[in-house]
């Protein structure tokens, strides 16, 4: 299970979250850079896929997956 944003509510859960940390200054580069290169060549809006990472913070809801289970697919399982 993971979360995004590592919210502060995330280290105090049972087990505490493994989260995502938005990268949000770089996210309003990017955003900022698009509109500025739009602007000037009078661009139209494009739909358009842009990755940024963003560092994961382990904590109790990540785990390493087992040698043997490596490269298979998984099912979650109801408990």
């Amino acid at each position: 299970m993971l979360g995004y944003d590592d919210q502060e509510l995330a280290r105090y859960t049972h087990p505490p979250l493994s989260t995502l940390v938005l990268p949000n200054y770089e996210m309003g580069q990017k955003a900022a850079e698009i509109l500025i290169d739009m602007a000037i060549h009078g661009k139209n809006p494009r739909p358009m896929t842009i990755k940024v990472d963003g560092p994961l913070v382990k904590r109790g809801t990540t785990a390493a997956v087992p040698e043997r289970m490596a490269g298979r697919p998984f099912a979650l399982r109801e408990g």
